[in-house]
């Protein structure tokens, strides 16, 4: 499960509980009732349709981008992964780091201190 699904699920789910907590305080006062689902259903609407935009950037990104050549891979410290795998320091070639894509290159400590590199990917 995505971490934006779960994101969305989760406040789906504490905005369900505050529109059924209001319902047992409200009692009878239908006014208050009415605005509070009017609300709870907005503010889920809005949810959703920020889950579903994120998904279809995420997939268009995929989509749009072009094969990569792996021979030629190398990222620096900061960018956004784009092919998964292992990849090693240009400066320490003892040094190397798992990466997923998506997630972002963090600096080198090959010598006991964080540096800037350039990742160029191994598998």
């Amino acid at each position: 499960m995505s971490k934006e699904l779960k994101k969305s699920l989760g406040i789906s789910l504490v905005l369900v509980l505050v529109l059924v907590i209001t319902f047992l305080l409200a009692g009878s006062r239908i006014t208050l009732n009415i605005f509070t689902v009017v609300i709870v259903l907005a503010l889920l609407a809005l949810v959703w349709i920020r889950y579903f935009q994120e998904v279809t950037q995420a997939h268009n990104q995929l989509l749009s981008s072009e094969p990569i050549n792996d021979s030629e891979l190398s990222i620096k410290t900061g960018a956004v992964c784009e092919k998964a795998g292992v990849y090693v320091c240009q400066d320490h070639n003892q040094r190397t780091v798992t990466m997923k894509v998506g997630k972002r290159f963090p600096p080198c400590r090959g010598e006991g201190k964080g540096h800037s590199t350039v990742w160029i990917f191994k598998e």
